[in-house]
């Protein structure tokens, strides 16, 4: 008896989570030929396209991810789960095909249609945007790749913690990212804090592990051939990766002096908190009597200001003052004012604007914007909120 097309569908997504691509791609198209002339589902589609990518089909992928996606918006709008599926398959086989402009822009709108159904500091938001970052840094954009990445990083370091794998492999990517944009300084911190990470919470044989043990050197190399161009968010087969060599030429330093550069490389991780300074630190001589040799407590450091806020419904655009000779990174936070704010968006130093895209046009949002002065020292602005109810 033959099965039937819904059970050969979900006999091939078995067999393709088990590895076995061959034989869920055999499966997967004796269901679409057993629905005959009216064509399958569009959830059937997006499963072809997932197999097909595994497959190395990128070419028939993106043929049958489109028709997924197109099917599933026109029936449950851009923010189905079954389009933002499809449309990460999709732009994971444009990618393959080398249309990076169209990969780009297919996962922009998975990271919109993500941060409205789950927030922007959603676990699929920030893989969505570590897959963005990959398409930037392919496409050699090393400065808007790393901005797009470090900013996902702080924010799943935020909420999941340093011990999450998803983590963990942000760190492969950035090290790459920063490696092939010149700054062989940082791509050692991140490899070396990566690997630190992966040794004290993953076992010798999870893949991440493995991956964050094996970065290339730094150097020139192509970005097809880095590690971090990882699956996509919904795991649909788009590893295209080779991990090389260990990093080349790192010196032995210790895990303080590592952390310490980490730290600075990824000050968003403090954006939540209010200002810390090294005062905050318990003083030395114990029973509460401070030290002789105390130095003077410093002042506060100048915090972005006049943080203002226009909003357009599923936009909403930021504008700030940078603070005089502030020389650290911006780093954007917030979120529904129901949630706990979470770091989203790291920004060169210097920046006064930002725009906030996919949100939803009921709930209401606040942000706030800071500046990192150094790896202990952060300055937060005042919060700035929607103010729909009103």
């Amino acid at each position: 008896m033959t099965a039937a097309p819904d059970e050969l569908t979900q006999h091939a997504d078995a067999l393709a989570g088990a590895g076995d691509v061959p034989g869920a791609r055999d499966a997967i198209e004796q269901a679409i030929t057993a629905y005959g002339p009216d064509g399958p589902p569009s959830a059937v589609a997006s499963s072809y396209a997932r197999i097909l990518l595994a497959d190395r089909q990128p070419g028939p992928a993106a043929a049958w991810a489109e028709h997924a996606y197109r099917s599933s918006s026109d029936a449950g709008g851009a923010t189905d789960a079954g389009a933002l599926r499809a449309a990460a398959t999709w732009a994971a086989a444009l990618r393959q095909l080398g249309d990076l402009a169209g990969a780009e822009a297919r996962y922009r709108e998975v990271v919109a249609g993500l941060t409205e159904i789950g927030g922007p500091g959603a676990a699929a938001t920030l893989a969505a945007r570590a897959d963005l970052a990959t398409v930037l840094h392919s496409a050699g954009a090393f400065a808007a790749s790393r901005v797009e990445l470090t900013g996902a990083l702080a924010a799943q370091q935020a909420g999941y913690g340093v011990a999450d794998p998803a983590g963990i492999r942000m760190l492969t990517r950035l090290a790459v990212i920063c490696r092939d944009g010149g700054d062989a300084e940082a791509a050692r911190a991140y490899a070396e804090r990566g690997r630190e990470l992966a040794r004290d919470h993953l076992a010798p044989d999870h893949p991440v592990r493995t991956l964050a043990e094996r970065l290339v050197p730094p150097g020139p190399a192509a970005p097809e051939a880095m590690p971090g161009a990882g699956a996509s968010v919904f795991g649909d087969g788009a590893e295209l990766i080779d991990p090389g060599a260990e990093i080349a030429g790192t010196r032995r330093r210790s895990r303080r002096r590592t952390a310490a550069v980490f730290v600075a490389l990824i000050a968003a991780a403090g954006a939540g908190a209010a200002v810390a300074t090294a005062a905050d630190a318990p003083t030395a001589g114990g029973g509460g009597q401070p030290s002789p040799a105390a130095p003077p407590t410093p002042a506060a450091p100048p915090t972005p200001d006049r943080l203002r806020l226009v909003d357009n419904g599923d936009a909403i655009g930021l504008s700030w003052h940078y603070p005089e000779q502030a020389e650290g990174a911006v780093v954007v936070s917030g979120g529904r004012t129901s949630e706990r704010p979470s770091a989203f968006q790291t920004l060169p130093p210097g920046e006064t604007s930002y725009r906030v895209h996919g949100l939803s046009p009921r709930a209401e949002y606040c942000f706030t914007v800071a500046v990192a002065y150094s790896s202990e020292t952060f300055a937060r602005s005042a919060p700035a909120c929607t103010g729909r109810g009103r």
